[in-house]
């Protein structure tokens, strides 16, 4: 109980003032505990924004096979697939997480293997569909899902940056618009649309 509520407090701070201000004592107080209590359940500041960010993958993980392993992977069930994990990478904070984590040697473990779960949910709705599993569909698979995984979490980051030198006004617009375009690609390219 007390752990869930450290990460709570923890997230909203991250929220607030980004993984770069968030500190131990803060969240303790936030929480009506001690710097020690803290430092008990998870060691070190970056242990506990690594269990932030495993919190989060595992619950997206959860959502993400589920939806995939759906037997109608279309262009809208993908589109709101991203529009459902948006938030979490961007507004959540998430995505800058794991780019602090990894950047500051910390990489975080999301367990779990969930992108290989990802790349399995979606060759089994392929092989459904009739495509052969060959060496080159499950490297073409895994390259979407790396591909998906890091357009997702560099525009949670870059976004903003990104459309401003390019000169778009409307990010929020564009930003959903690119997951509708990526989605889409990736359902044309990988023939997942309704059998």
């Amino acid at each position: 109980m007390v752990r869930a509520e450290i990460l709570d407090a923890a997230e909203r701070r991250m929220i607030d003032v980004g993984p770069d201000g968030v500190r131990l004592q803060d969240v303790a107080d936030d929480v009506g505990t001690s710097h020690s209590n803290v430092l008990h359940h998870f060691g070190s500041k970056e242990l506990l924004l690594g269990a932030l960010v495993e919190r989060a993958v595992e619950g997206m993980r959860g959502e993400v096979v589920e939806a995939i392993a759906n037997a109608d992977m279309s262009g809208d069930r993908l589109r709101n697939l991203f529009e459902a994990l948006a938030p979490v990478l961007g507004e959540r904070g998430h995505a800058r997480l794991i780019f602090w984590l990894t950047l500051g040697g910390h990489a975080p473990n999301v367990g779990s293997e969930w992108l290989a779960q990802v790349v399995e949910a979606t060759l089994a709705l392929r092989k459904a569909r009739g495509q052969k599993l060959t060496a080159a569909l499950l490297q073409e698979t895994q390259h979407a899902v790396m591909l998906a995984a890091l357009a997702l979490t560099g525009a949670a980051v870059l976004w903003p940056t990104m459309t401003a030198d390019m000169g778009i006004v409307d990010v929020a617009l564009s930003a959903t618009r690119f997951r509708r375009w990526l989605a889409d690609i990736l359902v044309e390219r990988m023939g997942l649309g309704p059998a």
